[in-house]
């Protein structure tokens, strides 16, 4: 009686003896990574726009401070564009991004028009969606602290000078970033601003305001960002 010599098992059949881990870690060659944008810190460079749609600088009003007389216009401030610049943090589906952005602004008060500027400093919380897309879809919330300077709006009849108005205001929007690479990011985003202007300074003085002046309006943001 012969004895045969065992038979080699099939190759395939070896691969009973590899660890889970090395058939979930296999991807094909190309695929994108499960995080498509890079976490990290960033900087960004910013186009902004602005508007006082929903605010009390009407064109018509004005403020009087009792103890020198000066007066203080409530110029009516066109739509206004303007650069802005940006840092944050990037992680998987949220980022906080602090921004700088000023806009110049054609104003109008008593039949004269000159140029005003609004310059804003913003803290933003994002959440994105499709994270592991080029494409990711956000929502944006955050606080702001607005200034809204215009050109020879205080008088106290022998002098002229800018009267500086500042308050407090929150942010609420949306966008959307492209992400050219895991790095690099074109984006873009509009919100509303609900903000309310608190005090006034001009001509050497500054003033709390009893009541506070609205200083809401629309604003958008585009640009491109690099993170490290």
């Amino acid at each position: 009686m012969s004895c045969a010599a065992p038979r080699q098992a099939p190759e395939w059949l070896t691969q009973a003896n590899a660890t889970p881990a090395s058939f979930v870690t296999r991807t094909p060659d190309g695929a994108p990574p499960a995080h498509f944008a890079k976490r990290g810190f960033y900087v960004g460079a910013l186009a902004t726009a602005t508007t006082l749609s929903d605010s009390d600088f009407d064109g018509q009003s004005g403020l009087i401070d009792p103890v020198n007389s000066n007066q203080f216009s409530l110029a009516q401030l066109d739509p206004g564009f303007g650069w802005g610049a940006a840092v944050g943090y990037r992680g998987r589906e949220n980022s906080v991004q602090f921004s700088y952005n000023t806009t110049d602004h054609d104003d109008e008060f008593a039949n004269a028009s000159l140029e005003s500027s609004i310059s804003t400093y913003s803290l933003d919380f994002k959440h994105h969606w499709n994270v592991d897309g080029a494409l990711q879809p956000f929502l944006l919330i955050g606080v702001s602290v607005p200034r809204i300077r215009i050109t020879d709006g205080v008088s106290n009849g022998a002098n002229v000078g800018d009267a500086v108005y500042q308050g407090l205001g929150a942010n609420l929007g949306a966008g959307a970033a492209l992400y050219l690479t895991p790095a690099i990011a074109l984006f873009g985003e509009g919100f509303y601003r609900w903000a309310y202007i608190e005090d006034v300074r001009g001509l050497g003085t500054r003033r709390d305001i009893d009541q506070r002046l609205d200083g809401s309006g629309l604003g958008l943001r585009a640009g491109i960002s690099f993170t490290f």
